[in-house]
């Protein structure tokens, strides 16, 4: 967490400000809610990691098909990023008439030097009745810049899925079209094959 921004990118800046301004969409007792981007700013502590600040966000997407009555996906920053982002919206910095000068400032302050190196932090957390019983599960994801290829965290997270779907597609047949993530995890074997993959290039979900 470095001074000014605490944040440096490692994907497009225009994408890291949409999660800041996109409504969010989540699911409250089985209806779709929209919040503003930003709000219910809370504490998350990760072991090696320290305390985050997760906010709404509008991730869930295509999940947001699924027949779960509640689900809500949080964006995660060091802790102070928010509030300085959210000060720049209170300034106007976001406006049409704003955004696309906002975007270039922060192309430039927010461009890792050769001395940082990005992590990813993911945590699923699911409450339900699990055996006719009130359970709660959680699973961490925390991957490191690997520097002895030189490949950032957020590439083997991301590429290396896309990878193992890539292999998936290749060894046994699957339906045509258009695939959701979440239907194709459905079946045990394909899930395995991708979260093998991953496991395979010390990208591992643990559940805790």
């Amino acid at each position: 967490p470095k001074p000014p921004w605490l944040y440096k990118s490692v994907f497009s800046p225009i994408d890291v400000d949409e999660e800041y301004t996109r409504p969010a969409r989540i699911v409250e007792n089985g209806e779709i809610v929209i919040k503003p981007a930003m709000t219910e700013i809370e504490p998350i502590e990760f072991e090696k990691v320290g305390v985050l600040d997760a906010f709404n966000s509008d991730g869930l997407r295509t999940l947001l098909d699924l027949p779960i009555p509640n689900m809500v996906e949080k964006t995660m920053r060091f802790s102070g990023h928010i509030q300085k982002i959210i000060a720049l919206r209170d300034a106007g910095k976001f406006t049409e008439n704003e955004i696309e000068n906002t975007a270039k400032k922060l192309i430039n302050e927010w461009k890792p030097n050769a001395d940082d190196f990005d992590q990813t932090v993911m945590r699923l957390e699911f409450s339900g009745i699990k055996n006719s019983k009130p359970t709660t599960e959680t699973y961490d994801l925390l991957d490191y810049f690997d520097r002895e290829n030189g490949i950032s965290s957020m590439a083997r997270t991301t590429g290396y899925t896309c990878t193992a779907m890539a292999n998936l597609m290749m060894s046994k047949p699957l339906e045509s079209g258009v695939i959701l993530m979440e239907t194709l995890g459905q079946n045990r074997e394909n899930g395995e094959f991708v979260l093998s993959h991953l496991s395979e290039r010390n990208t591992k979900i643990e559940q805790k």
